[in-house]
């Protein structure tokens, strides 16, 4: 699972493929972005039911990626501190 800052990806300036490996991820694979919103009582009860059904997605469809794009008003580390329940890309 990637998280990002949401500013760093404009669509209407890069491609698909562009964007991926900008993030360093498989422009070939189906990418999966989780929106918990942006305030933090929408990320603490949000995120981890999101994180869950993305897990329950990835036994069935593996070679989804999953990716957090995250607000400007929440900090990177207040995403990161959560318990992540899914296996982290190699």
């Amino acid at each position: 699972m990637s998280v990002i800052r949401s500013s760093t990806i404009c669509t209407t300036c890069l491609s698909r493929t562009q964007a991926a490996r900008s993030l360093g991820l498989d422009a070939q694979s189906p990418i999966v972005a989780l929106l918990p919103g942006s305030r933090r009582q929408e990320l603490r009860s949000l995120l981890p039911m999101m994180l869950a059904a993305f897990q329950r997605i990835q036994q069935r469809l593996p070679r989804r990626t999953g990716i957090i794009p995250v607000a400007p008003t929440l900090a990177m580390d207040e995403v990161q501190r959560l318990p992540d329940p899914l296996p982290h890309a190699s």
